[in-house]
């Protein structure tokens, strides 16, 4: 548990000193939008590989013990995902905490508390997709082999890497899947939807942005981006149906892989 704080600190404290006090101004715009990506990506792929290795290790011991008939799957997963969320919940709330204040996001003790939740909400997804695909994928080399191609086509889709309205109609269902899509537009309107003014000229560079092009508050960030602020409520629900979503998927394949060992 300890080492798994170190390693929330340590990366926090990374991110937070390159993005370090952002200008609310034209570049702080983009700038403000990839600290919001590399947060949820960094904190992502920690968890996801710590998650599938938990399982795949305990995979023997689980095996022999419900085969003498000590517990059946449904006790065993549910307990295994109960103990592995405090302290990862734990860990992302010093993560958020260190990020949100130091990289200078929108200064509101309420607003902090939601962005909080919210990247706890995705860390929570993303354990659920670590699960399961240790269940499904129970030797270890094939399942750090697919973590990284889940992990990275949901990125792909979240909404920075590539617009939506570029996107084939045959990636529909995986850009509805990503659940980066839905933690990274409702962190964006945490971070928008109550900023007043922009300056139109960059604070650090002095340089002046052409008035044509020039974002004046935090609306019309949002606006720009084609997010709602009215649809944060859903976001959220969306991100926390993904983690029982995956959780129940995991269940099910590690059920019937001991079906099957059983026949």
């Amino acid at each position: 548990m300890e080492q798994r704080y170190h390693v929330f600190q340590i990366s926090g404290l990374i991110i937070s000193f390159v993005y370090y006090q952002l200008t609310y101004d034209q570049s702080g715009i983009r700038n403000f939008a990839g600290a919001i990506l590399l947060l949820i990506v960094q904190v992502s792929f920690n968890t996801c590989f710590t998650m599938a290795m938990g399982f795949i290790s305990d995979n023997l011991v689980f095996l022999k013990e419900h085969g003498d008939g000590t517990y059946s799957v449904l006790p065993y997963y549910m307990a295994k995902v109960l103990s592995d969320l405090p302290p990862m919940i734990a860990g992302c709330c010093v993560y958020s905490t260190i990020t949100y204040w130091v990289i200078g996001f929108f200064p509101d003790a309420y607003t902090f508390i939601l962005f909080t939740l919210g990247v706890n909400a995705l860390m929570c997804a993303i354990i659920a997709i670590g699960h399961m695909c240790s269940a499904i994928f129970p030797d270890a080399q094939t399942c750090l082999t697919v973590c990284p191609i889940f992990l990275g086509t949901f990125i792909l889709f979240a909404g920075y890497l590539v617009q939506e309205e570029t996107i084939l109609p045959v990636f529909y269902p995986l850009m509805y899947m990503s659940p980066y899509r839905y933690a990274y537009a409702a962190l964006t309107i945490l971070q928008w939807r109550d900023v007043p003014f922009i300056s139109c000229t960059d604070v650090r560079s002095g340089n002046d942005t052409d008035i044509s092009g020039c974002l004046h508050n935090g609306n019309q960030v949002l606006e720009e981006a084609g997010y709602d602020p009215d649809s944060l409520s859903y976001l959220f629900c969306f991100v926390v149906g993904f983690f029982f979503l995956f959780e129940a998927i995991g269940c099910l394949a590690m059920w019937r892989r001991v079906s099957k060992r059983k026949k």
